[in-house]
């Protein structure tokens, strides 16, 4: 008889621990200090803009005004269909930026390979000319055939040829030609 008394008392003990707390749950905002403290504005004597519960000085005190406190936005409930339909143009829109976004880098990797394209064939040009002014040829005589750089018009001298030919070598290497 003890123990099912005791084991009711419990109950009615966890049952009204539960309606506490949900009350101060629900209730103790409205309740709280901050919830019912004013909030005052001023201005110092430096110009800056001040925000309290009490100005920190007298003179202070003699400007302060109360401020408004409003409640923070809260979007409208929306019905089952216009949820649908807003998830719907989400969806949409994610598709959109989806695509874009594939498409984007599609035109990247064209540009990309056509730049590759446009190297290979300068560095092929260079390493032609290079192979035509460092190696002789047999011409159809049989004779030794050798290639000069012209400027204006005029082969170059030896050492004019050197320095372009080096020139080219080096441009070779910075554009990463093989």
């Amino acid at each position: 008889m003890i123990e099912r008394a005791f084991a009711c008392h419990m109950r009615a003990c966890r049952r009204a621990a539960l309606c506490c707390a949900i009350g101060v749950a629900l209730g103790g905002p409205l309740w709280s200090p901050a919830a019912t403290a004013e909030i005052y504005r001023w201005v110092d004597e430096e110009g800056k803009v001040h925000f309290g519960d009490r100005p920190l000085n007298p003179e202070a005190a003699a400007a302060a005004s109360p401020v408004e406190i409003r409640e923070a936005y809260r979007p409208t409930e929306r019905s089952e269909e216009e949820a649908r339909a807003f998830r719907e143009e989400q969806e949409r829109i994610f598709d959109y930026q989806i695509e874009r976004a594939a498409r984007e880098r599609a035109d990247r990797e064209r540009e990309r390979a056509s730049r590759r394209d446009q190297l290979e064939e300068i560095c092929a040009r260079h390493a032609e000319d290079l192979r035509k002014f460092t190696t002789p040829t047999i011409g159809a005589d049989g004779r030794l055939v050798r290639h000069y750089i012209e400027e204006d018009g005029k082969s170059v001298s030896e050492q004019r040829q050197r320095e372009l030919l080096q020139g080219l070598k080096d441009e070779m290497e910075r554009m990463g030609c093989n």
